[in-house]
């Protein structure tokens, strides 16, 4: 959702069948303390070397099975990883230990909770990372301190779409969720999250002009994307929903053509990506989609049965636009005879 930051790969050099200083490293991980062992994981995670990262965690574990900071920071790669159920299994235990630490793990268990549970815990990790903000600031350390920012931005956007969805029929929700996302960007003013969750907000209410407004201001953060600020597939794809709402097709195209080119196989993506190029009248690029649709669904793995529904309803939408425009064609060419006929009588 909220952009993280990209870091580029280091690729390591060393004579074929030399030991390289990692590999060193690597066999003295048993003998190292905990915090040690979190700042080799830290360098292999930033080198983008995640495998190693996990093996290293894996270790620490074993040895300090009830240090924090190894439960967090395991619990963190298993969650971007998709192994949940572990990690939340990682990040309780956590939470039990020190309640009071690391606030971004109640972020992480708020995802996977439900209702009222992920609203607690939204409501603590925020409070945490405000308090960890602060300190940042006090200690001049600005760059942790906008990072926080952010994060804390992108969570009270979290609790509004709660309000907006699971505790919905809750006393207030629609007052409750207004004041989360004011809390959003009262923080952040620029919280892409908190745009968009408000721009739905206003479309739901028939605000489409506010609603506009706010998605202009979250089109130009997609479309101008740097390497610390990076937005998902899930993200861009709804920024897209959200502009066709307001029947802002190319605009949607724009974001959704982003999505494609930098993941060949979302299928939702392609097909919300066909709709809007439909919806603008290019038949020829909606076509386009739903053959890329057409060879995607092949692969078992990648069949929706509702995308598939919804394509196939598309792909006749324009062959019989296709079919009028033949028709239309046949028309034109039997009125130019009979004229070329009337002239030559």
């Amino acid at each position: 959702m909220e952009p993280h930051k990209r870091k580029n790969k280091k690729h390591r050099k060393g004579r074929p069948g030399a030991e390289s200083e990692e590999t060193k490293s690597d066999q003295s991980v048993p003998d190292l303390g905990a915090e040690d062992l979190l700042k080799t994981a830290q360098e292999h995670m930033e080198a983008l070397e995640i495998t190693e990262a996990l093996q290293v965690l894996e270790r620490a574990l074993a040895k300090y099975p009830q240090h924090v900071g190894v439960l967090d920071s395991l619990g963190e790669l298993l969650f971007s990883l998709g192994q949940v159920e572990r990690a939340v299994s990682l990040h309780t235990k956590s939470v039990q230990l020190a309640p009071n630490a690391n606030g971004h793990k109640y972020l992480n268990l708020a995802e996977f909770l439900g209702g009222k549970d992920s609203l607690r815990a939204y409501e603590k990790g925020t409070e945490l990372m405000l308090a960890q903000r602060q300190a940042c600031l006090s200690a001049g350390n600005e760059v942790e301190a906008k990072i926080l920012t952010r994060q804390i931005g992108s969570a009270y956007a979290s609790m509004a779409e709660l309000y907006m969805t699971d505790l919905c029929d809750e006393a207030n929700a629609e007052t409750t969720c207004e004041t989360c996302l004011q809390n959003a960007l009262s923080i952040d003013p620029d919280n892409a999250d908190a745009l968009q969750c408000l721009a739905n907000l206003r479309i739901l209410r028939e605000r489409d002009v506010e609603a506009s407004e706010l998605l202009d201001k979250v089109l130009a953060q997609v479309l101008s994307e740097s390497e610390d600020k990076v937005f998902n597939a899930d993200f861009c794809k709804q920024t897209g929903r959200l502009l066709m709402e307001l029947s802002r097709y190319s605009d949607s195209a724009s974001v959704l053509e982003k999505v494609v080119n930098s993941s060949e196989e979302n299928v939702e993506a392609w097909y919300l990506l066909a709709y809007a190029y439909y919806s603008n009248g290019k038949y020829n690029a909606a076509s386009d989609c739903v053959k890329v649709l057409s060879q995607l669904f092949e692969k078992k793995e990648l069949q929706d049965k509702e995308i598939q529904e919804a394509t196939a309803e598309l792909d006749q939408k324009l062959k019989e636009l296709e079919g009028k425009k033949e028709d239309m064609m046949d028309q034109e060419e039997d009125e130019y005879e009979d004229e070329e006929e009337m002239s030559d009588k």
